[in-house]
Parts: structure tokens; sequence; C-alpha cells
């Protein structure tokens, strides 16, 4: 008996070798150099970054390229907050990725009333639902 491929099989087979031909053989590398260069665009939320962000490092190629564990991912992202962003953030100091989207959050909204989220009278603002575990600490 002959061991037969069905048409999907070729099919997928053949379609994965065209990307991959058309990709060429420094794709992975530049989704990594992409997802290093990645920075929050202007009008841009928090948010649409950190979407942004997560596509980009989900990327099977990006990934086969970048190995960082949770700090150094959350250090990366950071670094292309716009700057009023990421300077909120470095006086923060978040030591871990859920205080430095509370902190980027608060003070985007801190920004869109007309505020200036580095000066003296800056108050982070509470992720809804944190209120409870903060009071517990």
């Amino acid at each position: 008996m002959v061991d037969e491929e069905s048409p999907g099989d070729t099919w997928v087979a053949r379609s994965n070798a065209s990307i991959e031909h058309f990709r060429g053989p420094d794709y992975a590398q530049r989704c990594a150099s992409d997802f290093f260069r990645l920075q929050q665009k202007p009008g841009e939320t928090v948010d649409e970054y950190q979407f942004r962000f997560d596509a980009a490092y989900a990327q099977p190629a990006a990934t086969q390229a970048i190995t960082m564990n949770d700090n150094a991912r959350m250090v990366q992202w950071i670094r292309g907050l716009r700057a009023e962003l990421r300077d909120a953030c470095g006086r923060a100091g978040p030591e871990e990725f859920p205080a430095a989207l509370r902190v980027a959050r608060s003070a985007e909204s801190y920004l869109v009333a007309g505020g200036n989220p580095i000066a003296p009278g800056y108050v982070e603002l509470p992720i809804p639902g944190e209120e409870q575990k903060m009071r517990e600490l």
C-alpha cells in the first residue's frame, strides 16, 4: 500500500514553503529587531500600545529570536512608552508589569485631564478592583 499525503497536507506544506521562501533567512531576526524598536505611537493609548507589544512578542519568529524574563520584558515595554509615561514609570519604579501598566494608565489619565504626570501633585490612580487589594496591604 502506498502512503499518500492528502491534498490538504500537500497544500499546507507548499504554502508554508512559499511563505518561508519570501520571508527570507533573516525573518526571525527582523521580527526581533522590530520588537526592540517598538514605540508607542502619537495618539495611541497605553492599552493599544500594550496590545501591539504583546502581538509583536507573540509572533513565533520573534519568540524564536528573543528570550526574555518577565522583568526584561517589562523594561522593554516601558522603554517604548512615550516620554511622559516612561518618566512616570521611571519615578514609580514598578517591580512587576501589572504595576507598570497601572502607573502608565494612571499617568495617561492625568495627561488627558491636562495634568503633568511627573509634577509633584500627581497621584497614581488605582486600577478598578485593586482598591480592596491595596486596603489589605
